[in-house]
């Protein structure tokens, strides 16, 4: 899946899936899934919100869980899936409030096309690329 090709070898890595009204936080070791929540804040409280969000509370909340109940380090790395260009800023903000250290999923550095995919596109699509380069397990 896409979390394989950009993960590469990394012991652990985080993707945020922001839509407008959620947010649905993984946590990946290697490339299997790890830990999941599905927070009921996305874009819009960003967008709306003040610094110290409920987006931002509940994803410490999950990153608190993580380290005392699960006994695993958070890992330093988050990647966002696309977004939109005038919604970048947000995922910023939001990575400096958590500090962590982020980029935001790019389809074009992923797979080389001869046409350059929009931001538009790739947040229409990354779902469907990544369902399909799905691999089922067989055992």
């Amino acid at each position: 899946n896409l979390v394989g090709l950009i993960n590469r070898g990394a012991e652990s890595m985080e993707t945020i899936d922001l839509s407008n009204e959620n947010c649905l936080l993984l946590i990946f070791k290697g490339n299997q899934i790890y830990f999941t929540r599905n927070i009921k804040h996305g874009l819009t409280t960003l967008r709306y919100g003040k610094l110290q969000s409920p987006l931002y509370e509940e994803i410490k909340r999950s990153h608190n869980y993580y380290q005392s109940e699960l006994k695993q380090t958070v890992p330093a790395k988050a990647v966002f899936t696309p977004v939109l260009e005038e919604d970048a800023f947000l995922l910023h903000n939001l990575a400096e409030e958590l500090d962590l250290q982020v980029e935001t999923m790019n389809l074009n550095k992923i797979f080389m096309s001869g046409q350059p995919l929009s931001d538009e596109l790739q947040l229409q699509c990354f779902v469907a690329i990544g369902g399909a380069l799905r691999k089922e397990s067989t055992s």
